[in-house]
């Protein structure tokens, strides 16, 4: 056996008087995001007791993460999955995935493709629509293109910032998700040993949580690529609710 498959399921509301429910997230995003954030810290638990379950039997195998979405009404339907909110929550489920990369060796975030069901990763529709990605699907996409053969540890969080990091050689790439709505956040990196790095970001700071994707604002999400100058102290800035993928050479 290589891999235990597992799903990442029961990501629901965890409040009887809900806004994740229908549109009702509208009229107050800043309490939809708490929500989504209730629901993104039950997710580490259940790996952590997924990873001791297979540890305990003495197995080598690695977690297979082949189902996992958040789970709202109307039944896999709902809008907010078109929104910026829901790839800022699936951006942070990632970095959380990266962290446990010792583990998990696959994962998804979300259902393949179709034209009806938001929680897919790709949207189809019909014959007289363009096809694109949903949220999750452009998180994903930037985190496969820009990813390391080796996890590094960092601290989950940095004030608001939520982090991971992987590396490849002479790349070292760090994942950055600004959880706070309103407020840019700083950082200052150095790296031990490293006198100087250099590369390129990649940004997706749509400027408003309700930005959104679909048939005919496909690339709406579309990250942003930035020169990093040659430093040998970066100090690079978030945008809120922002999704950050610092690409360093050292």
């Amino acid at each position: 056996v290589d891999y235990i498959a597992a799903h990442m399921m029961q990501q629901y509301p965890r409040r009887q008087d809900t806004i994740l429910v229908g549109r009702e997230y509208m009229k107050d995003r800043d309490q939809a995001w708490a929500e989504l954030t209730e629901i993104y810290d039950t997710l580490e638990p259940k790996l952590d007791s997924l990873e001791a379950i297979i540890k305990a039997n003495g197995s080598k195998a690695k977690l297979a993460l082949t189902e996992g979405h958040l789970s709202l009404k109307p039944h896999n339907t709902n809008q907010l999955l078109h929104e910026w909110l829901a790839g800022l929550y699936h951006a942070r489920v990632m970095n959380l995935y990266m962290r446990h990369a010792d583990m998990i060796e696959i994962a998804t975030l979300a259902d393949f493709c179709g034209n009806r069901w938001t929680v897919n990763a790709v949207m189809l529709g019909s014959q007289h629509q363009q096809i694109y990605l949903m949220p999750v699907g452009v998180v994903t996409r930037l985190y496969r293109k820009h990813s390391g053969t080796q996890g590094i540890k960092v601290p989950a969080t940095i004030g608001s910032l939520n982090l991971a990091a992987s590396r490849s050689e002479n790349q070292i790439y760090l994942y950055v998700v600004n959880t706070d709505l309103h407020n840019v956040q700083s950082l200052e990196l150095s790296i031990l040993g490293v006198t100087k790095v250099a590369g390129k970001a990649w940004e997706i700071a749509p400027g408003d949580v309700a930005a959104y994707v679909d048939s005919e604002h496909t690339d709406t999400l579309d990250p942003v690529a930035k020169d990093i100058a040659p430093s040998d102290q970066l100090t690079w800035i978030f945008p809120a609710a922002s999704v950050t993928i610092l690409e360093l050479t050292i």
